[in-house]
């Protein structure tokens, strides 16, 4: 299924309250499936110690923002920090129109992409369908890495 036709814009400080909200609402479940509990001052303390802007790119439709992606472009490849897309846009392509866009990046830059994904997130089985392979695990997390072929086709965002 193609994506709804979105826009991206860099986030700017203003967001954070926005993306701080996103964030609990797509990640509480599995925070708390994970280590038993959503402790809000930690979780808090945690976002905002690692808010940087100048990495996230905010999907927006009809002027209504509705999802983020965070990559950190490093030299041998870009980590893939986060991806979320509120509950009400979710299972509509927009986090594969995501990932494809960032991989066709990486794959014109001749990188891979990695990224880490708790284990009872779901969203493992999309990065599988979009070629990532596991290469790694931790008690709580897989890491996994994708190597996009130079070659593949350009992604519509």
């Amino acid at each position: 299924m193609p994506a709804p036709a979105f826009q991206l814009r860099p986030a700017t400080t203003a967001d954070y309250a926005w993306l701080w909200r996103l964030h609990k609402e797509t990640m509480r479940r599995v925070v708390e499936e994970t280590w038993g509990r959503w402790d809000e001052g930690i979780q808090r303390n945690f976002y905002s110690q690692y808010f940087t802007p100048a990495n996230v790119q905010i999907a927006v439709i009809d002027g209504n923002a509705v999802g983020m992606i965070e990559v950190q472009r490093r030299p041998t490849e870009f980590y893939l920090a986060r991806i979320e897309v509120t509950p009400a846009w979710q299972r509509q392509g927009i986090g594969s129109a995501l990932i494809r866009a960032l991989l066709a990046e990486a794959a014109r830059h001749h990188l891979s992409v990695c990224l880490q994904v708790l284990r009872v997130n779901q969203a493992r089985a999309l990065y599988e369908r979009l070629g990532f392979k596991v290469t790694g695990d931790t008690p709580t997390h897989w890491q996994m890495r994708c190597h996009p072929a130079a070659n593949s086709p350009p992604a519509s965002v």
